[in-house]
């Protein structure tokens, strides 16, 4: 009876084709998680910016958040006006899409516009000049809102 010797070349071209499928397998998923990790990658780097303005419901009409309010993360129709006189962070943004990127140094003024839908009234001024502090993650400006009665 003949024992079955181990070939190194046998044994080398296994591994190496098993090496292969990994690559291709990873290159493979690479390619389809791409999307998913770039949005991933996207958020991560964003994670010192502070987002424009925080929408709160205004339930007493004291123009300032308290803890039994309600904080509107979507406002569908509000629109963010952004003037940076550095201009990295000017433009419109709707009220989830507004972040404001922090600089080294010393903090900068800009300029927020707060645009309501109707059906919104405001209880706090909708223009505001505000500072953007380095490494800051709270949002810039807070406004306060109340639904108007419908005739």
């Amino acid at each position: 009876m003949s024992r079955w010797k181990p070939r190194p070349r046998i044994l080398l071209g296994i591994l190496a084709t098993m090496l292969v499928c990994v690559a291709v397998g990873i290159a493979s998923w690479i390619t389809i998680l791409k999307p998913a990790m770039d949005k991933a990658m996207e958020k991560a780097m964003r994670g010192g910016d502070s987002p424009c303005v925080s929408v709160f419901e205004d339930l007493n009409a004291d123009g300032r958040p308290d803890s039994s309010e309600p904080v509107l993360h979507q406002l569908p129709g509000a629109e963010i006006i952004v003037d940076d006189p550095g201009g990295k962070d000017s433009g419109r943004f709707a009220l989830s899409d507004c972040y404001l990127r922090p600089g080294p140094g010393q903090p900068r003024t800009i300029h927020l516009t707060v645009v309501l839908p109707s059906g919104y009234t405001p209880t706090t001024p909708l223009q505001q000049d505000v500072k953007v502090y380095a490494m800051f993650p709270y949002p810039a400006a807070y406004i306060g809102v109340q639904q108007s009665a419908t005739p």
